[in-house]
């Protein structure tokens, strides 16, 4: 194996590494983005009319 073979071999390499590495990380990202999308509600429509009429 020619020393330019070998230097290709190990940047191919590298760049695999780094695009499975770049994989995991955006999907462990998504997976703790995921827990904190949950809705957190408005107050827009709280009113005390409203509020009034669910307590009957």
């Amino acid at each position: 194996m020619s020393p330019e073979s070998e230097g290709m071999t190990k940047l191919v390499l590298l760049a695999f590494m780094v695009l499975i590495g770049g994989l995991i990380m955006w999907r462990l990202s998504g997976h703790f983005a995921k827990k904190k999308r949950k809705p957190k509600g408005s107050n827009y429509f709280k009113t005390d009319m409203k509020d009034k009429w669910e307590r009957r």
